[in-house]
């Protein structure tokens, strides 16, 4: 897994920054229910992509980011 991806804050209120500090092609963030539905996907970048949920339920999500399909980085997260 990539060291340079940061979710912050955590827990959060649906907005967040996702940070990733190196330069990858094909990025994509995933977020999953705890069912293991995709809930959300949206293409980032190098740098602070800026992600807004407003859409989602409170609760604890898993998140993924891929670069060409591929997974490079997860974890989870809390919206309050």
């Amino acid at each position: 897994m990539n060291p340079g991806i940061n979710l912050y804050p955590n827990p959060n209120n649906g907005e967040f920054v996702l940070k990733i500090g190196t330069q990858m092609n094909n990025m994509e963030l995933l977020i999953e229910n705890n069912l293991g539905q995709i809930v959300h996907t949206q293409t980032v970048s190098q740098g602070e992509n800026k992600i807004r949920t407003k859409n989602l339920a409170q609760g604890i999500y898993h998140y993924l980011v891929l670069e060409n399909k591929q997974v490079i980085g997860q974890g989870k997260m809390k919206i309050e």
